[in-house]
C-alpha cells in the first residue's frame, strides 16, 4: 500500500508542523485550544493576521495535505479508479485542486456577502469557526493516514473508516457551533438554511457526482 511520494508528503507534513511549533508555540496552542473553546477562538480573532499569518498558513496546508492525501487512500481502499488518471499521486494532486477550489469560492462568496450586508463581524467569526475545524481535521488524518499506509490492508480499512467517522463528527460540531453562533448574531433562520444547502451539503454532493462521472 505504501509508494514513496506518501512518504515525501508525510515528511512534508511533519516538517511543517515541527517550524509551526518551534517557531509560534503559543499561537500553536491558542489556534487548537479555539476548537474547544469560544472564549478562546474570539481572543484570537481579536488579534491582526488572523489568517494571513505564517503559523495559520503553514496549518492550513497541513489541512490540505493530509486530506488530500485520505481522500487518496480512501479511493484505494474502496477500489477507486479515476478515468483522468490511475496513477494515485495525480489522484492526490486532483484532490488537492478540488479542495482548494472549493474554499476559495466559499472565502469569496462570503467576502461578497460581507461587503453587500456591510457586516462583516458574522462572515468572519464564520470563516474563522472553518479554518479552526480544518486545522483540526488536518492534524487528526495525518497519523490515521500515516497507519493507513503502513499496516496491514485489513488494518489499514479499519483506520480509513475511524478517519471519515471522525471527519464527520467534527463537520457535525462545527455545524452546532455554526448554529450557536447565527442565534448569537440574530441570523434570520431561512438564510442560515440556504447556507447549509448552498456551501456545506452541495459539495458533498457535486464531489460524489463528479467522482461517480470520472470512475472507470
Amino acid at each position: 500500500m505504501a509508494y514513496e511520494w506518501m512518504a515525501v508528503i508525510f515528511l512534508l507534513v511533519f516538517f511543517i508542523l515541527a517550524w509551526v511549533k518551534s517557531e509560534y508555540p503559543r499561537r500553536y496552542a491558542r489556534l487548537i485550544k479555539s476548537f474547544v473553546s469560544q472564549q478562546s477562538m474570539f481572543q484570537v480573532m481579536r488579534e491582526e493576521l488572523v489568517y494571513s499569518h505564517r503559523a495559520s498558513i503553514a496549518l492550513t496546508a497541513v489541512f490540505v495535505l493530509s486530506a488530500s492525501l485520505f481522500l487518496t487512500l480512501v479511493g484505494m481502499y474502496v477500489g477507486y479508479s479515476w478515468a483522468l488518471s490511475s496513477e494515485r499521486y495525480m489522484q492526490f494532486f486532483i484532490w488537492m485542486a478540488f479542495i482548494i477550489a472549493v474554499y476559495s469560492v466559499r472565502f469569496i462568496f462570503s467576502a461578497m456577502l460581507a461587503f453587500v450586508f456591510n457586516d462583516a463581524t458574522y462572515i468572519r467569526t464564520h470563516l474563522f469557526l472553518i479554518s479552526i475545524n480544518n486545522k483540526v481535521i488536518g492534524l487528526m488524518l495525518l497519523p490515521i493516514s500515516i497507519l493507513a499506509v503502513y499496516l496491514s490492508k485489513e488494518i489499514g480499512e479499519k483506520f480509513i473508516f475511524a478517519g471519515l467517522v471522525l471527519w464527520m463528527l467534527i463537520f457535525l460540531y462545527r455545524i452546532l457551533k455554526e448554529i450557536i453562533l447565527s442565534r448569537e448574531f440574530k441570523i434570520p433562520q431561512l438564510y442560515f438554511i440556504l447556507y447549509l444547502c448552498a456551501f456545506e451539503i452541495s459539495p458533498v454532493i457535486i464531489g460524489l457526482k463528479v467522482g461517480e462521472l470520472l470512475n472507470k
